[in-house]
């Protein structure tokens, strides 16, 4: 998905063999089934099982779709609790963590877990973030840098983790920074 320049529901694979003479290149790969572009901002999961969640379809609203990827097609999956685009993941596909995003007119901080099948409550941020970096494996996360309501730069400094339930300030980033 993304934007080229409309919104596009492309997609593209990386193949890469350690054990292969050829070059390694980029090939089309099987289009999501909803073209948007603000998914997550962070790749969940793998090359043969990846997960995409929100976006905004272009001049049209923020959508709440989930879908998985198997290493050959889309598919639609139970929806995320709220429309969201630009939020941070972290996870495999059956053990996401997605937290904070905006659902079009505002900043969010919640957090949601999904098993594979379905999302559950999780633990929120301590403040609404989007368009930040998120890692990790659920339900252990960081998010690094973004953007806050408020602040009185566009970028921020700040990380996050999360482990225990619960989200604690981590080390500032050198440089404030978002995307």
């Amino acid at each position: 998905g993304g934007t080229a320049p409309a919104i596009t529901s492309n997609c593209f694979e990386y193949n890469f063999g350690i054990n292969t003479i050829t070059n390694a290149a980029w090939a089309s790969g099987p289009s999501i089934n909803t073209g948007r572009r603000g998914m997550q901002n962070t790749g969940i999961g793998s090359a043969t099982a990846g997960l995409i969640v929100g976006g905004v379809t272009g001049p049209g609203p923020t959508v709440n779709k989930t879908e998985e990827y198997d290493g050959s097609s889309w598919t639609e999956t139970g929806n995320y609790p709220t429309n969201l685009q630009n939020g941070q993941g972290a996870g495999i596909q059956t053990a996401a963590y997605v937290f904070g995003g905006s659902d079009g007119s505002s900043e969010l901080s919640a957090g949601n877990t999904y098993d594979g099948s379905s999302w559950t409550s999780g633990t929120a941020l301590p403040t609404a973030t989007w368009i930040g970096c998120g890692a990790g494996t659920a339900p252990t996360a960081i998010l690094a840098g973004g953007a806050t309501p408020g602040s009185p730069t566009p970028s921020i400094a700040t990380t996050l983790e999360h482990a225990s339930g619960s989200w604690t300030a981590g080390g500032s980033l050198s440089t404030a920074r978002r995307y």
